[in-house]
């Protein structure tokens, strides 16, 4: 068995791979193995880790996300500990051997590093979630590494973009869950089923790396912010009770939903939906719970579209009124001034009288037909005021049916409720019946 084998999930990483290798690739130990997992990339990723012979290369053939690739390498890994990396990353000297010499307490389960962007400043030193949103903290975010976080620690996560993981945790917790496709979270909820399982989740300090972050999804996107929240959701869904799911994390989840910005806002929406159509389904296998949590979901849907038409609606009824509130100017023949002294109102009359016998009836009618045309264009841009006001109202009534189907979901799910009940009982019945039956019979 090897000592480390290390395991560089890929996608489209062309740009960032070959120095990524040779970081790891001048630290490791002849006992060290290098694993890429291609995650079906369209650029020249694995013609460059071809490069590297000390490098076992894995094409999964499609796009696994992360937690799929990371277990795809796990499957073939050999080593004692697992470390993952992102293809993003530059690890720094000695990066390598700290993380191994971690494993020396025998409680600790899963090792982090520190993590810098590119100009110094401090990335990730351990993470903590606050509940009951399930919202990250990246202890040490945006501050200067002058030493204030070089003290190891426990935390409750530590980013997958440089961990390690000692191999009986993975033998005794299983792999990554897939479920948190393409990434985002999945790192946070195996630390998080570590630490049930007893392990400790421990920050290291001397374990340094350079990380140009999320460049697969693009930081603050609308792709980045939907895949990152419904991790978040799927992650919270598994790890809160159900008493704890209804009663803070929806109260509180409304609330964060209502003080977000639109693009946050349509993100979360997309978000909502997907976990009403998968993710509950998926988890939750009480029925009572899974109810009262899909019409929860369906609430914030309902809230997060209404926030959205509101806000664009206002946007464009605000940015058209105020062009059309002033008339357009109308256009008047040239007066032919002079500020000649004396003279002035002589030459002035020479002018006006130059251009009554020239020009004065072309350049009329051409003043003529731009005022023609200058009334055209308020007569339009007053109908698309008119149409958008119809809108407005269309908008205005179409919230409020949006308002009456979020009850009738509330009073639908409550009825089913209610049916399941009396199915219960009358399930109850028919076996007490049932029970009599054959009683009578064997008598």
């Amino acid at each position: 068995m090897h000592r480390a084998s290390v395991i560089i999930v890929v996608w489209n990483g062309e740009q960032y791979l070959a120095k990524c290798l040779e970081a790891v690739i001048s630290q490791k130990s002849l006992d060290d193995e290098v694993i890429v997992v291609d995650n079906g990339s369209s650029d020249n990723s694995v013609s460059i880790a071809r490069k590297y012979p000390e490098v076992k290369i894995i094409e999964t053939g499609r796009n696994l996300g992360f937690a799929g690739g990371v277990n795809a390498g796990i499957e073939v890994a050999q080593g004692q500990f697992l470390v993952l990396l992102n293809q993003d990353t530059v690890m720094h000297p000695g990066w390598l051997n700290a993380l191994i010499e971690a494993f020396n307490e025998e409680h600790t389960g899963i090792v982090g590093c520190k993590l810098l962007y590119p100009d110094g400043r401090i990335q990730h030193a351990g993470g903590l979630i606050y509940w009951p949103l399930g919202l990250p903290d990246h202890l040490g975010y945006g501050q200067p590494d002058d030493g204030c976080w070089d003290k190891s620690r426990p935390v409750d996560y530590v980013t997958g973009a440089a961990l390690g993981i000692r191999r009986s945790v993975v033998e005794q917790i299983g792999p990554f869950d897939e479920g948190f496709w393409p990434g985002y979270y999945e790192e946070v909820e195996y630390c998080f089923r570590a630490r049930q399982a007893g392990w400790e989740v421990v920050y290291i300090p001397q374990c340094v790396g350079t990380h140009l972050e999320s460049v697969s999804l693009g930081k603050g996107s609308k792709a980045y912010l939907e895949a990152m929240h419904r991790g978040r959701l799927r992650f919270v869904l598994k790890f809160l009770e159900p008493t704890q799911l209804i009663n803070q994390f929806l109260p509180a989840e409304e609330k964060y939903l209502l003080e977000s910005s639109l693009l946050l806002r349509r993100a979360l929406r997309h978000a909502y939906y997907a976990t009403m159509l998968h993710t509950i389904p998926e988890i939750l296998r009480d029925t009572k719970t899974a109810n009262q949590l899909l019409w929860g979901f369906s609430h914030l849907y309902l809230l997060a579209l209404r926030g959205e038409m509101v806000t664009e609606n206002s946007a464009k009824s605000s940015g058209t009124s105020s062009g059309v509130e002033t008339q357009l100017p109308l256009l008047e023949e040239f007066s032919f001034p002079s500020r000649v002294p004396v003279v002035g109102p002589l030459i002035s009359l020479m002018r006006r009288f130059l251009y009554s016998l020239t020009a004065k009836w072309a350049v009329w009618f051409l003043i003529h037909q731009q005022n023609q045309i200058n009334q055209m264009i308020e007569n339009r841009l007053r109908e698309q005021e008119s149409l958008l006001r119809e809108q407005e109202s269309l908008l205005r009534k179409q919230e409020s049916l949006l308002i009456d189907l979020d009850r009738d979901l509330a009073l639908l799910t409550r009825t089913v409720a209610e049916v399941e009940v009396c199915q219960r009982y009358l399930m109850r019945i028919l076996e007490t019946n049932c029970t009599a039956d054959r009683n009578k019979r064997d008598a």
